[in-house]
């Protein structure tokens, strides 16, 4: 399996290695003899279950099978937390780093008050909806314009009150804006980019107040994708990938320094989200401010040590039952970590798609991503580093393969735009 996934990551032998960090909630890569063929990996991928049945247990957290009309009220908690489960089986990169707290922390919130409880109702029908018929999600409908209309007059609200009062409105702050990342996580397939943009410049204002940093200071972006608040992890997440994919200069500027992510242990960070490596997110940060404020007169040691950071990085992921989950979770950060070549050729040397280490990079990004067949993972977790990297291909027989192999309507029939999926 290394052979056939990793070989093309030009890692030091002597680099601190992931299998020496295998603890019992993570997963390791299995060592093959260096003649190992990819064709022997097929096996796991070709007679894996359908991806929308629940490999993992997801749902086994509810202690029954639940058919539940929402109207009942008796019936609003368990009908949320089983509409809210289908949706991170359907949504995130690995749904079991945040399903097991999930019980706990919607009935603490529909407990506290009924505007808390409607809210997560709201967003419960619109995950029901798009669970039920995934289509649903191509567009807009009327619980989703609702739920919309909702969280932009809380999200108005919240600002105003920080504003006169911030004590008294950070809570509710906190619950804005886990709000508006759940809504974006219900309909990934629906938020394009100008929504996202649209989504941070609303919310960019309250993370500012509830941050209660002195304006204009860096933030130490380790510390918050860290942070044991989860609303405060997203926003730098959403500023750092928009500003990749669309070139806008980043809202905020970040301090890179790193000091737990190379230890090779799993972290409760970001990765659960979108499959995005929290070790290339911050490098991403550093990489956008180069990019913007330094090309072309980047220090050549920042750039060789910008290029150790991604050779030596080692993957960690959450353990999983099915091999088929675990191999395609293995190709979306080895895809990333090629991206990251790509991006560092073309994005801070100034090479073109014809350099030969873009050209190297850009075939192992589609060898990698050829291991495994179609479907929502690994495609929908390769968004942006596909759409990228398909920059850097100028051979019709490579852009067929990103284009046609691993095409948008392979995930949902007659989507076009999968942007939300790696917010």
């Amino acid at each position: 399996m290394r052979q056939a996934l990793f070989s093309a990551g030009q890692r030091n032998s002597g680099a601190l290695g992931y299998d020496s960090h295998v603890s019992p909630q993570t997963e390791g890569n299995t060592p093959v003899p260096p003649n190992a063929e990819p064709q022997k990996q097929s096996n796991a991928v070709e007679n894996s279950e359908e991806e929308q049945e629940d490999t993992e247990g997801v749902m086994k957290l509810i202690s029954r099978i639940l058919t539940l009309d929402r109207d009942v009220s008796s019936n609003s908690l368990p009908y949320i937390l089983a509409s809210y489960l289908n949706g991170m089986m359907r949504t995130l990169f690995e749904p079991m780093a945040r399903a097991p707290m999930v019980r706990d922390v919607l009935a603490r919130r529909c407990a506290a008050s009924d505007d808390l409880r409607d809210t997560a109702m709201l967003l419960a029908t619109v995950s029901d909806c798009v669970n039920r018929n995934p289509r649903a999600s191509l567009g807009s409908f009327p619980t989703l314009t609702l739920l919309e209309h909702r969280l932009c007059d809380q999200i108005a609200l919240v600002k105003s009150g920080l504003q006169s009062q911030p004590e008294k409105y950070q809570d509710n702050a906190f619950m804005a804006l886990c709000h508006i990342y759940e809504m974006v996580m219900t309909v990934p397939l629906s938020t394009s980019i100008e929504f996202q943009v649209k989504m941070l410049n609303r919310i960019a204002p309250i993370y500012k107040l509830v941050h209660a940093d002195t304006p204009g200071t860096f933030i130490h972006l380790e510390s918050r994708i860290f942070y044991p608040n989860r609303a405060l992890r997203q926003t730098p997440a959403m500023d750092i990938l928009l500003s990749l994919s669309t070139c806008r200069p980043m809202i905020f500027q970040y301090i890179t320094t790193t000091y737990e992510l190379d230890r090779g242990v799993y972290r409760d960070g970001l990765q659960w989200r979108n499959g995005l490596p929290d070790k290339f997110l911050i490098m991403l940060a550093e990489m956008n401010m180069l990019r913007h404020d330094y090309v072309p007169n980047i220090d050549p040691n920042v750039l060789e040590t910008l290029e150790a950071q991604i050779t030596e990085f080692e993957p960690v992921l959450i353990r999983s039952p099915d091999p088929y989950l675990h191999i395609a979770r293995q190709v979306v950060q080895e895809c990333w970590r090629q991206f990251m070549y790509i991006y560092l050729y073309m994005g801070l040397h100034g090479a073109n798609s014809r350099d030969v280490r873009v050209k190297k990079a850009l075939k192992r990004f589609i060898k990698v991503m050829d291991q495994v067949k179609p479907g929502r993972t690994p495609d929908a977790f390769l968004v942006i580093p596909m759409s990228l990297a398909g920059i850097a291909a100028y051979k019709e027989r490579d852009r067929d393969i990103i284009r046609q192999e691993k095409a948008p309507g392979q995930i949902c029939p007659g989507s076009a735009n999968l942007v939300g999926y790696i917010m």
